[in-house]
């Protein structure tokens, strides 16, 4: 059995070959987990025309969009 790739390798793979295959198990690993943040962050906070898949799907965006022009994270996401 192999260990799952590293969070470093799969951003590697979408830089590098802008891989479907890497962005999807990124996607799966992390998507709820910044939901669950956005959620805790808005608590409280009334509610317009977003929410927190908003939020996790704009944070998302930014990092699929910055990896493809060369930007790299300086540490692996946390979320």
């Amino acid at each position: 059995m192999t260990d799952p790739p590293s969070d470093t390798s799969l951003i590697d793979l979408l830089r590098v070959k802008q891989s479907p295959a890497a962005a999807q198990k990124i996607w799966e690993r992390y998507f709820q987990r910044l939901v669950g943040l956005a959620r805790k962050k808005l608590e409280g906070v009334p509610r317009r025309s977003f929410d927190e898949e908003d939020v996790a799907l704009s944070a998302f965006d930014s990092f699929f969009r910055g990896v493809a022009t060369g930007r790299r994270p300086a540490t692996t996401p946390r979320w």
